[in-house]
């Protein structure tokens, strides 16, 4: 099990962008911004429980509108029970967004072959 988390390296970000974040993550606007721009995590979340299909939905329209947008982002897979704030191998777990689309593209895979058992 693993925590994903996303954060924006961006200072200012257009609108728009801020806009389409929100109705992707919900939410306030004013807290995407401001941890926007305190560095902090747009998305910390354990993906591997009852919710992952909603949850690897959120991140896939999140992965889209990077994609779109060009928005510059870091992206961490920590290990069970790390925070983002208190994780002591933050920096060896940084990850791309072309893995975390392999990671929830195998998940899809492992899932369907034990509902096909």
């Amino acid at each position: 099990m693993s925590n994903i988390v996303v954060v924006v390296n961006e200072k200012n970000v257009d609108v728009s962008v801020l806009k389409e974040l929100h109705k992707i993550l919900g939410g306030s606007l004013t807290k995407i911004r401001t941890e926007i721009s305190k560095g902090l995590p747009i998305i910390e979340m354990e993906i591997f429980d009852s919710q992952y299909e909603e949850k690897a939905s959120l991140l896939r329209r999140l992965i889209f509108l990077i994609s779109c947008t060009g928005l510059k982002v870091r992206v961490y897979e920590l290990p069970e029970g790390d925070s983002f704030e208190t994780s002591s191998v933050r920096n060896e777990s940084l990850i791309s967004i072309e893995t975390l689309e392999n990671i929830l593209g195998s998940s899809d895979d492992e899932m369907n072959r034990q509902l096909d058992m």
